[in-house]
This record gives C-alpha cells, structure tokens and sequence, in this order.
C-alpha cells in the first residue's frame, strides 16, 4: 500500500517474474508500482504519462540503450519530471546508461536495498542516507553463502538474475 510521500514506480519489463519481483520491492518500499510488460520507447513514455509515474525502472536487457536514450529524451522533451532506473549487466554498461540518461543504475545482481536505495535518492535526494559501504550485505566483495541472506538475495546468486 502506497504512503506519504509515496510515488508511482513504472516497471517496464517483458519478463513476468523479473517484473513481479521488481515491482513488489517498490510496493514493500510504500510506493505504487505499475506493471508494463513492454519496454520500447512508445508504450513506456505513453505510460509513465499517463500513470503519473516518477520512476521508471527498465532493463537493459528488454531496452536497448538506444531505446532508454529515447525514453530519457523524450521525457525532457516533454518536461515530464519521471527518472529513470537502468538495471544493466556490468560498469561498461552502466556508464553507457548514465550517458543515455539514466539517473540511478544498479549493475545485477543487485540486492532489493539497492533499488529502493536508487528510488529514494530520485524522489527524495534531499533526505536519502549514504550507500552502505563496505562489510555490508551490498558489497559485493563479501557473498553469504546462500541461504544466509533474503530470498531475493539468494535468487539471484542460484542464476535467476533479474
């Protein structure tokens, strides 16, 4: 259930249990997610306006960095005030999504306190604390064996990658 100062997650993505588990995080972070299973330009622009999204979380895997360009272009265009969160394979990527416009990317796996980290440094970059640094659960130099962490942890280093 959406809170106070909760905001509408746009989650385009054609895999419909990357998308579930993605727009779940955002619910249980007190946002409202919209499902979208298509990610080209058209229907994601089309939708973040008609949702009122602020965010919107796309996978490079389904938007080629083409299309996330497109989309950041077009909501510049238009003034629409929604950012995007790019999910990405690796910092080669990564760099090439922040220069298509991305504001926030997590490089996979990711943990589920990444993404709500990501949402919450666009909606409230005012009052979003430090990224956890080193000796924490997010450092990827220090992997838990799996079932030592959060289902949604584990998921992802068994090979189900969003």
């Amino acid at each position: 259930m959406a809170g106070d100062g909760a905001a509408t997650v746009l989650v385009a993505q054609p895999d419909p249990d990357c998308r579930e588990l993605l727009a779940r995080v955002a619910e249980a972070a007190g946002h409202r997610a919209v499902r979208l299973d298509e990610a080209g330009p058209p229907a994601v622009v089309d939708a973040s306006v008609h949702e009122l999204a602020l965010v919107v979380v796309v996978d490079t895997v389904a938007t080629s960095l083409d299309d996330l360009a497109a989309i950041t272009d077009a909501f510049a265009t238009r003034g629409y005030p929604a950012a995007v969160v790019a999910l990405v394979d690796g910092p080669a990527t990564a760099e090439r999504a922040e220069a298509a416009g991305a504001r926030q990317v997590l490089c996979r796996p990711f943990h589920e306190r990444d993404l709500v980290h990501a949402l919450d440094v666009i909606l409230h970059p005012d009052r979003v604390p430090p990224e956890p640094g080193p000796g924490t659960e997010s450092d990827p130099s220090r992997t838990p064996p799996v079932g030592a962490g959060h289902a949604f942890t584990d998921i992802l280093r068994m090979g189900r990658q969003l």
